[in-house]
């Protein structure tokens, strides 16, 4: 109670200094008392998560980015294990934030111009009970050697689940956050944010602070006409923006009806080769009659909807884990070729 007067709970920021502090002190304790460390791992666990016959997994990792210049270098953002590089392709791996504020990483991104530039979003967007709020964004420039929290008043107490940096403006960055498991002491507004001096301040574009509002889960912008952006929100669908995000409209024709259905995650990709082409793969849910993801595309930039997929009962790729294990990616340069991410495994290329 000392520590928190007059407020009535503690703040983030402090809480997230006190944290860091803390593991500062345990390593040089640790490091005076047992100096000689072995890795023992990496190795896999043996869980029953995923269904009644245990199977080895690995931990959480929810962001993946790779070096455009060198397909070797790797970097992983881990649920609650920080950011990692790897430089021979994943064959070993090293960290790169343990003594960062925040261990719990929810969106990584390169900078498309100079991609030894990196965003890291931390804490875990998403309800699960060990899915832990973060501390802002980390920023490093020089490949992970270095980093520095950016954003930390708009983004702590909450999970980044998206980073995207405009390919023509490196100042020009968007975020993406939405509520955690765990949340902090506090329920900031959530949404999708723009920073246009490179992550250090940042502005509201589309949010909502209201509790039943878990916030924005994905965000996607065309790459050849970078001022036309998308924003799927956990509970109200697709939201798309013409004009850099100044305004916003609500998706139909063809999408579910948030006032009908349970709209869950919403995961977004446009394709490369076609601006106009957008997929959507949506978390529906009916009370006692469907639970799952199906995938929607538009050709002619959200105007219109077709359901591609035919439903979680013929095609249930995210099993019982739709509102996590869910992602979405267009092909780079074919605008008919799409991969969905999900539960479940298929050895035939996807045909059944």
């Amino acid at each position: 109670w000392q520590r928190a007067y007059p407020l009535q709970d503690l703040p983030d920021a402090g809480m997230a200094i006190a944290s860091a502090q803390t593991r500062a002190m345990m390593s040089v304790q640790a490091a005076a008392a047992l100096p000689n460390w072995e890795n023992i791992g990496p190795a896999p666990m043996r869980s029953s998560a995923m269904g009644k016959q245990k199977i080895d997994v690995a931990g959480r990792t929810l962001a993946i980015v790779i070096d455009p210049r060198d397909s070797k270098v790797v970097y992983i953002g881990a649920a609650q294990g920080g950011v990692w590089k790897s430089t021979n392709g994943g064959d070993s791996w090293a960290p790169l934030t343990d003594n960062m504020p925040s261990l719990s990483i929810g969106a990584l991104a390169l900078d498309p111009q100079n991609p030894d530039t990196i965003y890291a979003g931390t804490g875990e967007p998403t309800l699960g009970g060990d899915n832990y709020y973060g501390a802002g964004i980390l920023k490093s420039t020089n490949g992970g050697q270095s980093w520095s929290v950016v954003g930390a008043d708009t983004f702590a107490g909450m999970g980044v689940s998206k980073i995207v940096v405009d390919p023509t403006d490196a100042n020009l960055v968007y975020a993406a956050s939405a509520r955690t498991g765990v949340d902090g002491a506090s329920f900031p507004a959530r949404g999708i944010f723009r920073s246009t001096n490179g992550g250090q301040n940042w502005e509201a574009l589309l949010t909502c602070a209201e509790p039943s509002c878990l916030g924005a889960n994905d965000f996607a912008l065309a790459a050849t006409n970078p001022t036309t952006l998308y924003a799927g929100f956990y509970g109200f669908g697709i939201f798309a923006s013409t004009d850099g995000g100044a305004n916003w409209q609500p998706l139909g024709n063809g999408l579910p009806d948030p006032n009908q259905y349970q709209v869950q995650r919403v995961m977004l990709d446009v394709s490369a080769g076609n601006p106009n082409v957008v997929y959507a793969s949506i978390h529906i849910g009916i009370p006692g009659q469907y639970d799952g993801a199906v995938l929607f595309k538009t050709t002619n930039g959200g105007q219109n909807w077709n359901q591609v997929t035919i439903g979680a009962e013929n095609f249930n790729f995210c099993g019982q884990q739709c509102w996590y294990s869910h992602e979405v990616a267009a092909h780079p340069t074919n605008p008919d070729a799409v991969l969905l991410g999900g539960q479940a495994v298929y050895v035939d290329g996807g045909e059944t």
